[in-house]
């Protein structure tokens, strides 16, 4: 009885995990829609799974990006019309920033910069930030003490 329970609660962490991955990869293929449909110029940074020899032969999620990249948001965009820059982190529904990319949004935001971290529940505020030329307020988290603006130390 206890190993069919373990393999039950094995087979719905298995779905979950495949519909947390669609759903991420729907949300994604939706705001490139966007992105599309309302004229920006974009590219996008993700990581890919590449075999680190090792112990067990563990297989890791790795972006292929030169210099202090760890951390750096999934899109960088510009409107040509309207002279907006703009850097977007995408997260899954139930998925949470890195430190280091919180450290990215934040110094970006420092900087004058409009920066967003996104959900799949913010699809219609992705829509007005994308479709209108005026810079909309950053969607970040509230910045934690232990996070400096630029230039506090």
């Amino acid at each position: 009885m206890v190993e069919r329970l373990t393999d039950e609660v094995k087979a719905q962490r298995a779905a979950k995990r495949a519909l947390t991955r669609s759903s991420e990869k729907a949300f994604d293929a939706q705001v490139v829609d966007l992105i599309k449909r309302f004229g920006w110029r974009w590219v996008g940074f993700h990581k890919l799974p590449v075999n680190i020899a090792g112990p067990g032969g563990q297989k890791r999620f790795l972006t292929p990006i030169r210099g202090d990249g760890k951390g750096w948001p999934d899109l960088f965009l510009l409107h040509p019309r309207w002279g907006r820059i703009m850097w977007i982190e995408l997260k899954a529904s139930d998925g949470r920033p890195a430190p280091d990319q919180l450290v990215w949004l934040y110094l970006l935001e420092d900087l004058g910069m409009e920066a967003h971290l996104l959900y799949p529940r913010d699809i219609f505020t992705a829509g007005t930030i994308l479709g209108k030329p005026a810079r909309h307020p950053n969607l970040l988290p509230a910045r934690p003490a232990a996070q400096p603006r630029l230039g506090e130390a």
